[in-house]
């Protein structure tokens, strides 16, 4: 074999050594690509159920809300019991001094709440003749 012959031997080792090292590459990065694939449909799984979740929570807001509304008035109801029992002498007659000893209320506030027992009948009464009229 003359030195030709050695050169292009190895020049044909060296091309087939260089191809098998871009196949290995070639491979490692088709399997990483794959791992990343499984990775993010795992994620788009977990983002689909999350929106599914999400949606059932949503339907049930309106529930939710209805329920917040009578929590809240019943904490009004238990947290003014005295002004509820104002207004219920109000109702009946009742003046602020008998409205202050009663129910623990200062004479300004048994006057408010006379106020607003007025406000609230004569709204009411005007609602009343204005659907009479129409």
């Amino acid at each position: 074999m003359d030195s030709m012959g050695t050169i292009g031997f190895i020049t044909a080792g060296l091309a087939i050594l260089a191809l098998i090292r871009l196949l290995v590459a070639f491979r490692e990065l088709r399997d990483e690509l794959l791992a990343q694939r499984e990775r993010l449909n795992g994620a788009l799984q977990r983002i689909g159920t999350s929106e599914q979740a999400l949606d059932g929570i949503t339907q049930g807001m309106p529930e939710l809300d209805g329920l917040l509304q009578r929590i809240e008035q019943a904490e009004k109801r238990a947290l003014n019991p005295r002004y509820e029992e104002a207004a219920r002498l109000v109702r009946g007659g009742a003046h602020d001094g008998k409205l202050a000893t009663r129910c623990g209320l200062s004479r300004g506030e048994a006057r408010l709440v006379q106020a607003m027992w007025r406000a609230e009948t004569v709204s009411r009464d005007a609602a009343e003749i204005d659907a009479t009229i129409r």
